[in-house]
């Protein structure tokens, strides 16, 4: 009863979206869920998925809602909170721990009008990013009812994140039989799970589910794709942007391939610094040290359950963010996922329904250390090759090296564009290349997206940028020192509508062709992508110069690639100037 009425009151703190004029109500076996129509497209949002994490179920495994909230229907017409976290997009407005919640779109009108030879509406499962610190389902740029009119039905969730949803201990793994460490992956996949328990209720297809989500979003779904508890719970993928990574210029925690190039990178033989899930006793590690620095170490469970939310949160801005990373479990994430995927061990379906679509944005490194935005605290670019070659000095200690990328991405040009492709092809565009031929492996096709819209300001398409394009929203001004409101901008509503009709169209049939074509990246001897610009959208030939430069840190990665962890060469900095053995 204490969890109905929770679940009961959610509405009376959330985010109003707007008046429930023209309520609609679905039956589950949970009870009614009333929603609301807004321009052809039905609402419900703030709904629960799992129990409330909070009390004794602080830091424990998600718990999906068993209890039923009764006859009266659950008020869905506003947005639930979102979860705990230092982010001042969120200053001021709702945050709690009982954050648990998703929000539903759907082409309104009758159910039965749905072609029964389809099963219903192919359903979008949206996983937001945020470096797993920050970020919420229900941030506005993801109000999706403009995808959903596209014959859809659009789901977004919250999931616990920073220490809420990655603390990990022994004491977790011997009372609940995993660290906890994975706990944010764990709630991302109890949704996947309430999404097909409850789709036909909404009048979707439980056997069409395509996951999709942008940056860390992307790289949950390269996680959750090498889980043993998500076998069957979606057919098809959508990264944006993913192995994205904030603490070098190389990281694609999913995948072997740029974990060993970060081996390579200064390092240190230590992948730990990686973005992505760490290592189970390095997550272990990491959480005593988070809890060393506000003062709490050596506390309990007990204890720290005991404590305010704000007390697990002060400082954080002080703090690694890398001890805030989810880690391999035990349980959702038996072993390393990069493991898994060098294996080719991915849990799609082989029935011929999988299909993935992944790409990224034409300066998606200008937030990549060291190439980050110019602010008080953070580096300048560099602006001319003797800049450049200083920068990356630091971390190869190897001038031959140095020199060969400089020439590679020609420096002497444009070293502030060089320094931006490097890392957005170390950290994006290269580990995709790598992710697809995984999959080809598998017979699993895939559509590969460069994204180059509205450069006027800051001058690139940066991270993130696609975001607008996607919903169809022109998010809130993201200000970036230097440089004013930048995301505001990267829109255009031709490419827009376009970006939509193929998103949409490849959830429904695992190809996003519209009437334009996209070829399968491995359809021909060429491979082949989408282009998103401001005068055109069009597939062509993958320009040759990517091709290359990726080519170049596949060669590197054949001869220096396997060196194990802890290689004192590297250390010492005496890699071979060349690529001989």
């Amino acid at each position: 009863m204490i969890i109905a009425a929770i679940f009961l009151g959610l509405a009376c703190a959330q985010d109003s979206i707007g008046s429930v004029s023209s309520p609609v109500v679905v039956k589950t076996s949970l009870g009614p869920i009333m929603g609301f129509t807004d321009n052809k497209v039905e609402s419900f949002l703030g709904v629960p998925y799992a129990i409330p994490p909070i009390g004794q179920f602080r830091f424990a495994p998600t718990q999906p809602i068993a209890v039923a909230w009764g006859p009266q229907p659950l008020n869905a017409t506003q947005y639930g909170p979102a979860c705990m976290q230092d982010n001042e997009t969120w200053v001021g407005r709702n945050m709690s721990e009982d954050c648990l919640t998703l929000n539903i779109w759907r082409p309104a009108g009758s159910l039965s009008q749905m072609a029964p030879a389809h099963g219903g509406f192919p359903i979008m499962v949206w996983v937001h990013g945020g470096g797993n610190i920050q970020g919420s389902g229900s941030d506005p740029q993801f109000k999706a009812d403009l995808l959903a009119s596209h014959g859809v039905m659009v789901v977004t969730m919250n999931y616990r994140l920073g220490i809420f949803g990655s603390y990990a201990s022994d004491e977790q793994l011997s009372t609940y039989g995993s660290t906890g460490g994975g706990n944010s992956f764990l709630d991302q996949i109890t949704a996947l799970k309430w999404v097909s328990k409850f789709a036909r209720a909404f009048g979707g297809n439980p056997q069409a589910v395509t996951i999709f989500g942008e940056s860390n979003g992307a790289n949950s779904i390269c996680s959750l794709v090498v889980s043993p508890l998500t076998v069957g719970y979606f057919n098809r993928m959508i990264m944006q942007s993913g192995e994205h990574n904030h603490v070098a210029i190389a990281a694609c925690y999913c995948l072997c391939y740029t974990r060993e190039l970060a081996n390579i990178f200064n390092f240190k033989g230590d992948c730990t610094t990686v973005w992505g899930p760490f290592e189970q006793e390095r997550g272990v590690v990491l959480s005593k040290t988070y809890l060393r620095r506000l003062g709490l170490q050596g506390s309990s469970l007990q204890q720290l359950r005991q404590l305010n939310a704000a007390d697990l949160m002060k400082n954080i801005t002080k703090l690694e963010t890398s001890s805030l990373m989810p880690s391999v479990d035990g349980a959702i994430l038996p072993q390393d996922p990069a493991d898994l995927w060098k294996a080719g061990n991915v849990s799609l379906p082989s029935d011929g329904t999988a299909a993935v679509l992944l790409g990224g944005n034409s300066e998606d490194g200008v937030l990549e250390y060291p190439l980050r935005y110019q602010g008080p605290s953070y580096p300048a670019y560099p602006t001319d090759v003797q800049s450049f070659i200083k920068t990356y000095k630091s971390y190869f200690y190897n001038t031959t090296m140095v020199n060969l990328i400089s020439e590679l991405y020609n420096a002497s040009s444009n070293a502030t564009l060089a320094s931006i492709l490097v890392a957005a092809d170390a950290a994006v565009h290269c580990p995709n290349l790598q992710l697809m031929k995984i999959l080809n492996d598998k017979g699993v096709p895939s559509f590969l997206y460069y994204f180059s819209v509205n450069r006027a300001r800051p001058g690139f398409a940066i991270h993130g940028a696609e975001v607008p394009s996607v919903f169809g929203r022109v998010v809130p001004p993201t200000f970036l020192p230097g440089y004013g409101n930048v995301y505001d901008v990267n829109f255009n509503s031709n490419v827009s509508s376009k970006m939509q009709q193929f998103w949409a169209n490849f959830a429904k049939s695992g190809n996003p062709v519209t009437d334009i074509a996209w070829p399968s990246y491995y359809s021909s001897a060429t491979p082949k992508a989408m282009y998103f610009r401001d005068t055109s959208v069009h597939a062509q030939a993958v320009d040759s110069s990517q091709l290359s430069r990726c080519a170049f840190w596949d060669e590197y990665l054949q001869v220096h690639g396997q060196i194990g962890k802890g290689n004192l060469v590297l250390a010492a900095g005496l890699l071979p100037p060349l690529f001989s053995a």
